[in-house]
């Protein structure tokens, strides 16, 4: 259409360019997701060959149900497909943490020592948790987020070493994790080994 001469014209042409308008923001929102979730590498080494394992139940045939402890050993001795095989959980709610400052909460997450080894991550500053550190009843190490370490300790190095308040008890800081790590999920700002048994017997209901 011609876009001088009577304002009909204009009426006709204003609804298609914010018609296009509104197309084009639609098709770049969702290539947006796209890109992030299917198409953007993971940002950890060796991405490509990262995979997820989870169990179905019997009762709910949820494929991101949780592995019981004898459930995920029994895959880690019986494992003939993997390099690494690593678990991890996040929990449900945040925790207090206290010491240097009023109470602040986060979010916590556990992983095996062999999760992080998997990811191919480690941190930035100290060193991740050893396989003495990764059972139950062993001492309480914990890592810290890239964040948390600069907003609340100011990006002290001597963090490694001292002694957090997590869940009403002192954690010692083994670790602080680089910048951009957010596995498994954005939220979390302190990792603690998982610790989970080998020696219970119940599998669950898989």
């Amino acid at each position: 259409p011609r876009l001088g001469g009577t304002g009909r014209t204009w009426d006709a042409l204003v609804p298609a360019v914010l018609t296009v308008a509104l197309g084009i923001g639609a098709t770049t929102a969702v290539f947006s997701v796209v890109e992030g979730v299917l198409l953007r590498p993971l940002p950890y080494p060796d991405d490509g060959r990262i995979v997820r394992v989870g169990p179905t139940t019997y009762s709910s045939r949820d494929s991101a149900a949780s592995f019981s402890d004898r459930g995920y050993w029994h895959f880690v001795n019986n494992n003939r497909s993997f390099e690494k095989f690593g678990a991890y959980r996040v929990l449900d709610s945040t925790a207090p943490l206290t010491g240097n400052g009023p109470a602040l909460p986060v979010e916590p997450g556990t992983m095996t020592l062999s999760a992080f080894e998997a990811l191919g991550m480690f941190p930035q500053l100290g060193r991740l948790p050893t396989p003495a550190e990764d059972i139950p009843g062993a001492a309480r190490v914990a890592l810290i987020g890239h964040d948390l370490w600069v907003n609340r300790y100011g990006a002290d190095p001597s963090i490694l070493g001292r002694r957090i308040n997590l869940f009403g008890v002192p954690w010692e800081v083994i670790g602080v994790m680089p910048a951009g790590y957010d596995f498994p999920t954005p939220d979390v700002d302190v990792w603690i080994p998982l610790r989970l048994d080998p020696a219970r017997q119940n599998f669950g209901g898989h």
